[in-house]
């Protein structure tokens, strides 16, 4: 079975609470491996959460040979 490899990641843009791991300006990265990039995608709503996020505070990285 082929898999695809994701990197998703976005950078906290607001206040975190005190000793929060992720604090503000921090990065958060998910790397997933999936049968499926455009199922998975959908399935985590990945458009909506990207929605209203500056260019810059995002990022999707895919093995997928485009």
């Amino acid at each position: 079975m082929n898999h695809v490899v994701l990197a998703l990641g976005g950078r906290k843009d607001s206040q975190a609470s005190p000793g929060a791991p992720l604090q503000e300006g921090y990065w958060g990265v998910d790397l997933v491996e999936t049968p499926d990039e455009t199922t998975f995608l959908q399935a985590i709503n990945w458009e909506a959460l990207k929605a209203g996020r500056s260019e810059d505070a995002i990022f999707e990285v895919s093995s997928r040979a485009s």
